[in-house]
């Protein structure tokens, strides 16, 4: 129940921005929503103000003074409290910017009902969420330089090897990532904290209001980092984890490792720095995908992403050792519908493609990638605008499975999976636009159709 006196305030770690001239996109914890017109004024409107005067704000839209005007409110008002979007505890909002019109550019005299469209991640639905104008996030490559050479990297750093750009290029391209309008940067390699300016680069991200997690393997996190990290709260902190076993993870990453990223977890938790743990699950570790959150227990993670092995850059040379086997992802899939239904939401397991849906990845050369597995540069965001890469016919026929080779150019699902991981595909057959080799739901449909026209 809504109290009239109750007062409003919008989340801290909140960020947004405008889709359209009356419409915002919303992040937070990992979810953007997708609010219309009245639901972006009534956000709008929750820092320092209760249900009756946001009401009677409404009012000067020319919406009719009702009952149901207030009803209305106040269920979304609940809407968002649930979603954790606001509070009712006063505070100074650190990491938001505010990108509203004024308010004489809204001239509609019809109440539209507030409404948000949910795009979590791991649980995507993609027709309630329309492809935004612009990337929601960026993942931005600082170097391919690493202190490891895991087995599944998909970054094939002999390859790819470029130049370290100067802090001033990475800037003007954060720069370029602030005016398309990005709401997260991930910060990737490589390993990021083997730049010198890392700490520089992280400040400079967070002075523009900008969402921000590090993707790390945590090895060069000494003592003096962790500190500086302590100091920057807002600052999420991916560690790679690829087993609850020291045999298991020691495969993948190397000797010894196993009893270094534990111990700088420990550290972490410690200093209660928000961790998050991205684990890659391999036909190798896949039983201990079921072992990870009793392992976790003893260290503060407020989240564990699951990502799907693919055989992309350094992990094709090894596909045949850690490529899962059907009946594994079968169950990766069964796994991620149970975890919805009856888990507490600190487990994500990723199995769909958001590459030139929300995300895009860019990097130090200024190179604007479909994702970062898949390294074909479709334009270079220092000499031209990303929301113009990012509505290329060379971005957007990477998305329409229509184009693809068999099994996906004519599969009755190629709407909603989008021929998946385009990378993989590219691997395994040198072509972007050939249909995915790996496919299986595909080729059972097509197998079943041509049966029934025999």
């Amino acid at each position: 129940m809504i109290k009239e006196n109750q007062v409003f305030y919008k989340s801290r770690s909140v960020v947004w921005r405008r889709e359209n001239d009356k419409e915002l996109i919303v992040r937070y914890n990992d979810t953007f929503l997708h609010l219309n017109e009245t639901a972006s004024l009534i956000f709008h409107y929750c820092e320092g103000m209760n249900l009756i005067q946001i009401a009677e704000c409404l009012r000067q839209y020319g919406i009719p003074d009702s009952k149901n005007l207030t009803e209305a409110i106040s269920g979304f008002l609940k809407t968002l409290l649930k979603e954790k979007l606001i509070t009712t505890e006063l505070h100074r909002n650190i990491i938001s910017g505010d990108y509203f019109l004024q308010k004489q550019e809204y001239t509609h005299t019809d109440f539209i009902t507030p409404k948000l469209n949910i795009f979590r991640i791991g649980c995507t639905n993609y027709s309630r969420f329309t492809r935004p104008a612009a990337p929601l996030r960026i993942f931005l490559t600082l170097t391919y330089d690493c202190n490891l050479q895991c087995k599944t990297c998909y970054n094939d750093s002999l390859a790819h090897m470029s130049p370290r750009a100067s802090t001033d290029t990475v800037i003007r391209i954060i720069n370029k990532i602030k005016i398309s309008g990005v709401l997260e940067v991930i910060l990737t390699g490589g390993e990021p904290f083997s730049r010198p300016d890392i700490f520089q680069i992280i400040d400079y991200i967070l002075l523009n209001g900008i969402s921000l997690r590090v993707n790390t393997n945590g090895l060069l996190l000494t003592d003096d980092y962790i500190t500086e990290l302590k100091k920057r709260k807002v600052v999420i902190i991916t560690l790679g984890l690829d087993g609850v076993s020291e045999k298991t993870h020691d495969t993948i990453r190397g000797k010894g490792n196993f009893k270094k990223v534990v111990a700088i977890m420990k550290k972490l938790s410690a200093a209660d720095i928000n961790l998050y743990v991205n684990f890659t699950v391999t036909h190798r570790n896949f039983f201990e995908l079921f072992k990870l959150k009793k392992f976790l227990k003893g260290f503060h993670v407020s989240r564990i992403i699951i990502n799907v092995f693919i055989s992309s850059g350094k992990g094709y040379a090894y596909r045949t050792t850690f490529a899962l086997r059907k009946v594994e992802y079968a169950l990766i899939l069964f796994s991620r519908l149970f975890n919805f239904a009856v888990s507490k939401p600190d487990m994500i397991i990723v199995t769909s493609c958001y590459a030139g849906y929300i995300e895009a990845n860019i990097d130090t050369s200024g190179s604007f990638f479909f994702c970062e597995l898949l390294k074909k540069p479709l334009g270079n965001v220092l000499e031209k605008d990303i929301k113009a890469i990012w509505n290329s016919r060379k971005l957007l026929k990477l998305m329409d499975a229509d184009t693809f080779g068999t099994p996906c150019g004519k599969c009755f699902f190629r709407k909603s999976c989008r021929g998946v991981c385009r990378a993989e595909v590219f691997s395994a057959t040198g072509d972007m636009y050939a249909g995915n080799p790996y496919c299986i739901r595909g080729k059972a449909v097509n197998w079943f159709v041509k049966t029934l026209l025999r």
